[in-house]
């Protein structure tokens, strides 16, 4: 017998934040992760650069370190102050960069599980992420509390983006509150139950 127990993590700091969903000048799509090829960041520069020009509140906040700053930096000067390099951020500092955006943007192009998806729902961010990312996988469902978009695609992720930029606040914020639920089901009371059930229908099941 097999039952699905994804991973669970202590989600709890990113609530305490929570999601800023007064009306201001502009919105804001976060990445959080490493500046490398297999995260797909890259692919997301290309993206916001297709997009930007149509929506002039739109800015990029790219949270991390690695290998494609430099390339990255070049690609988005034209883009001015629209776009900021956050830098690499220790774990207690992430919640409040979470609490200054509107979307989470993860476009990895592969990756096994992305603890970054259940940190941004449970900030109250709808999250774009791609169809080869495990908890993108496992928690988004499409306009409900984000966007799951085609893996290595910089023409799904301008679609998405373009999305999450021209949806009414109020929408977004509905979508936030959703995303907030989803969250909540993968705490690490959440994981222990779910682990103990299985555990115990498969000592059921074999002992029948």
């Amino acid at each position: 017998r097999y039952f699905n127990v994804p991973y669970f993590s202590d989600l709890e700091r990113f609530g305490e934040g929570g999601t800023r969903y007064e009306a201001r000048d502009k919105r804001v799509i976060l990445y959080s992760g490493s500046l490398s090829e297999r995260k797909g960041v890259d692919l997301l520069a290309s993206a916001f650069l297709r997009v930007a020009p149509e929506f002039p509140y739109l800015t990029l906040d790219l949270l991390g370190d690695g290998p494609l700053k430099g390339q990255l930096e070049q690609q988005l000067e034209s883009l001015g102050d629209r776009v900021r390099f956050l830098g690499f951020k220790d774990w207690s500092e992430l919640p409040a960069a979470y609490a200054e955006a509107d979307i989470l943007c993860v476009p990895s192009r592969h990756d096994g599980w992305a603890l970054v998806v259940p940190e941004g729902l449970a900030a109250g961010l709808p999250v774009v992420g791609t169809d080869r990312t495990g908890a993108a996988l496992e928690l988004i469902s499409d306009w409900d509390n984000g966007w799951l978009v085609q893996a290595g695609s910089v023409d799904a992720l301008a679609v998405a983006l373009r999305s999450a930029a021209m949806i009414p606040r109020e929408h977004l914020a509905q979508m936030a509150e959703t995303a907030l639920e989803v969250a909540a089901r993968h705490s690490l009371t959440s994981g222990a139950d779910r682990f103990l059930q299985a555990a115990d229908e498969s000592i059921s099941g074999w002992k029948s």
